[in-house]
Parts: structure tokens; sequence; C-alpha cells
């Protein structure tokens, strides 16, 4: 969470994938980042959360 809330482009680009159902067009760095974070994954061609647990926290704790 401290790693998100640090940099401006990992939190904006999870917030955008909390918060809008449509395909997110993710910079690629920033999809490693949060990919290797284990936070989001590819699914059929769509950034997503990677699990309900994630989603339910990062609401919570970015306050959305």
């Amino acid at each position: 969470l401290n790693k998100i809330q640090k940099n401006s482009q990992l939190l904006d680009s999870i917030k955008k994938l909390l918060t809008k159902d449509e395909n997110i067009d993710l910079d690629i760095l920033i999809a490693y980042k949060l990919e290797n974070m284990g936070l989001i994954q590819l699914q059929q061609q769509k950034w997503v959360i990677s699990c309900k647990l994630y989603r339910d926290f990062l609401k919570k704790y970015l306050v959305l």
C-alpha cells in the first residue's frame, strides 16, 4: 500500500481499475509493476484486480 500511495501513477491506475468497468489502457511499465506486486492480472485482454481480497482492501484503504 505504501508503494502505491507514494507513486501517483500507480495510485491513479489502481483507482481507475477499482472504479471503472471498461478496459483500462495502462502504461506498460505501470502494468508491469502492478502485476509483479500481484495486484493485477490480464484476463481476456483486460487488466483487472487479481482477487476480491485485494479489491476490497484497496477500496477500503485508498478511500474510494
